[in-house]
């Protein structure tokens, strides 16, 4: 499964994150993408993503609902020219196309996922190898890997912090905030918003040879550098 992610924003750079999950429910971070907005129009950057995508088809399209908003000049959301450009171009033969949709907002599932497959990555140590003992069993752990090119979302995640007061005096008298700093957000916000969807979802299969299984397929699930 491949999904995109773009963390849309009127003034500071767009995060904008590939991701893949394997059925052994394995999530890459794989590709990046942090255009801003003073500098791209939204048909450069989906003509990029659309380069980027090479052919591979995409399970669903999430973005900040913020992005729909209308726009001024063009009275139109960059939902809507989103899906315009990404037709468009499919039906001139560049990319798969692609339907864009919000991403929730509620709840903080995303956060705890991401938390569970970063600790679950640490306990296995390397990709392909999350068929872990629990009770006696064999079980797949959700993990979280991040590719080397994708430097922003590894700073994003060794960033990560909630909010706090300016000063200790405000930190002994006021409750702790409860969001996470904005400034290394944004491609934090991907990664939850894949989490929290139904969709993103691993799918369980029977073990060919248990504990000495072949995991050839999967390392060879990515054409570009990983």
């Amino acid at each position: 499964m491949h999904v995109r992610l773009v963390d849309y924003h009127q003034s500071v750079p767009w995060a904008v994150l590939w991701l893949a999950l394997s059925r052994e429910n394995e999530c890459f971070a794989y590709r990046e993408l942090n255009p801003d907005p003073k500098s791209w129009t939204t048909l450069a950057v989906c003509k990029e993503m659309v380069e980027q995508s090479g052919d591979y088809r995409f399970s669903f399209n999430l973005m900040d609902p913020l992005a729909g908003e209308t726009q001024s000049n063009t009275n139109q959301t960059v939902f809507d020219d989103f899906n315009r450009h990404f037709r468009e171009m499919k039906r001139e033969g560049m990319g798969t196309g692609g339907s864009w949709e919000p991403w929730d907002t509620k709840g903080r599932t995303g956060q705890d996922r991401v938390r569970e497959r970063l600790i679950n990555a640490a306990i296995c140590g390397r990709p392909f190898n999350n068929l872990q003992m629990r009770d006696g069993k064999p079980v797949r752990l959700p993990t979280l890997w991040i590719f080397n090119d994708c430097r922003e979302t590894m700073a994003s995640l060794k960033n990560w912090r909630q909010e706090t007061w300016a000063s200790k005096d405000q930190e002994m008298t006021k409750d702790a905030k409860d969001k996470p700093e904005q400034k290394w957000s944004h491609f934090n916000r991907c990664l939850e918003a894949a989490m929290k969807d139904i969709r993103f979802r691993g799918q369980p299969h029977e073990y060919q040879s248990g504990w000495d299984r072949d995991n050839s397929l999967e390392r060879k699930m990515f054409h570009g550098r990983r």
